[in-house]
């Protein structure tokens, strides 16, 4: 009895270890499947130190002739790319405008209509427009940016100079100049409460493309949008997480299904 009892010990051991060692190898194959797919969105980020025109946009409802619903952001493309998930900056001061537009409604006379996702929301004839970008960013690791600007549909895109802010100052040196032939493709259009028919474009870029200062840019958390002609009609500003942090998210979504397969084989 007692070599019985032995060996029906001996087997609960082998059998909680294969149990053991099943979850192990289940664990690494979805590790490696997550790390494919991590290598694959690394692979195929944007480029930094290259503004890119924004080639295609999607709203939801979709944008038209009419004064018809307001188009929300949903997804853009740009550099072969396509992006979603993206954070809005908040605008905290506009100079030169205070006119400000959204199809179909009555114009939101605030700053909220340059901080939603909205297409169709925003301001004309702006001279300076400060963004707040919500945190703290140096460049190689940071986010990459967007922006939109509306006007006439036959008309070209404004420039405007970006300069790089620190809680509110300019960052000495520092600039990136976005000239009208960088916008992408005209894709959406409607009819706007304040200038009738009107199209948006739009551009990428990133804290690499910035030039003129010394060493690297640091300490990066809002944005400075400048048209010294008092012409730029922006829309919206915002960013798309980096890379990495998107990796993390992948990973941490992969080990939660690690984590929910487990519980259902037990």
């Amino acid at each position: 009895m007692k070599y019985q009892v032995t060996m029906s010990e001996d087997q609960g051991c082998t059998s909680e270890f294969l149990l053991r060692a099943r979850s192990i190898s289940q664990f690494f194959r979805v590790l490696c499947s997550v790390s494919a797919s991590v290598v694959l969105l690394l692979a195929g980020s944007w480029a930094e130190g290259s503004v890119i025109g924004i080639s295609s946009t999607v709203t939801d409802p979709a944008l038209g002739r009419g004064t018809g619903p307001n188009g929300k952001l949903v997804s853009f493309s740009a550099g072969g790319e396509t992006y979603s998930g993206f954070d809005m900056l908040t605008a905290t001061s506009v100079s030169g405008s205070s006119s400000y537009a959204r199809s179909g409604n009555t114009p939101p006379a605030s700053l909220t209509s340059l901080s939603d996702a909205y297409l169709t929301t925003g301001t004309i004839n702006v001279s300076t427009l400060d963004y707040n970008i919500g945190r703290t960013l140096n460049a190689g690791k940071a986010p990459l940016f967007f922006m939109y600007e509306f006007g006439p549909a036959g008309n070209p895109m404004d420039d405007v100079v970006v300069t790089p802010l620190s809680d509110g100052n300019p960052i000495p040196g520092w600039s990136l100049t976005i000239s009208s032939s960088d916008y992408g493709t005209k894709t959406a259009t409607w009819d706007s409460t304040i200038i009738g028919f009107v199209a948006s474009a739009g551009a990428t870029f990133s804290l690499a493309d910035f030039t003129g200062g010394t060493g690297s840019l640091q300490a990066v958390n809002g944005l400075r949008f400048t048209d010294s002609s008092g012409a730029w009609d922006p829309s919206m500003v915002g960013m798309i997480p980096e890379p990495a942090s998107l990796g993390l998210l992948v990973l941490g979504w992969g080990v939660a299904c690690w984590r929910r397969s487990r519980r259902k084989s037990n």
